[in-house]
């Protein structure tokens, strides 16, 4: 006889470019259902291929809360690409002054 183990449950988000990202948890029909009500349906696409779901990036943080709320799972959001990008050359950077070849 086998014995059948609950899956696994889980949720992550990754950035998928500047302006996306992918939403992937375990199924759980009333996090859908929140998930639709959250985020409006030109904000968000089930891409069936990969089973996630791409959202705004801007909704990041509440699909962040719905797999909390949902699947008690913490998920960090990712900064999107670009964004990521920018921040990091943005950010100032030390430089060591010209040495004098004439300087002891």
């Amino acid at each position: 006889m086998r014995l059948s183990r609950p899956p696994a449950v889980y949720a992550h988000l990754r950035p998928l470019d500047a302006a996306r990202l992918a939403f992937e948890c375990s199924y759980d029909p009333d996090l859908t259902t929140a998930l639709k009500q959250a985020i409006p349906f030109q904000s968000r696409k089930w891409n069936n291929n990969r089973k996630w779901w791409e959202i705004d990036s801007v909704y990041g943080p509440a699909c962040a809360d719905l797999a909390y709320q949902y699947l008690g799972i913490n998920v960090d959001v990712p900064v999107p690409l670009k964004q990521k990008v920018a921040t990091e050359a943005s950010e100032p950077r030390t430089q060591r002054a010209p040495q004098n070849a004439s300087e002891p």
